[in-house]
């Protein structure tokens, strides 16, 4: 899958993957890349408009999210942790799919 990296309005690293743009494609990606990559889903806010996901990869804090205007997003909850080895393993994979 393609992955694009951008910024967010902070500056900070956001990822963008296109081809997961609909709510039904959110649902069953984010569990099973979870499950793939030894994380768990800590937190789900789901809402009319806005779907996100946070998913604990050995301790860093991964956010998944999805709106009604925009693909799938991935950033790190914290800092610098978009720079970790974990941030770095889920972006690979996804590629690789």
């Amino acid at each position: 899958m393609q992955v694009t990296l951008e910024k967010d309005m902070q500056g900070n690293p956001l990822y963008r993957v296109p081809d997961v743009n609909a709510w039904e494609d959110f649902v069953p990606f984010v569990p099973q890349l979870a499950q793939i990559l030894k994380g768990s889903v800590i937190e789900k806010i789901d809402e009319v408009d806005i779907r996100i996901w946070e998913v604990l990869f050995d301790n860093v804090v991964i956010v998944f999210s999805i709106d009604d205007w925009e693909p799938l997003m991935i950033r790190a909850k914290e800092g610098k942790q978009h720079e970790s080895e974990q941030m770095q393993k889920v972006i690979k994979f996804i590629r690789g799919i």
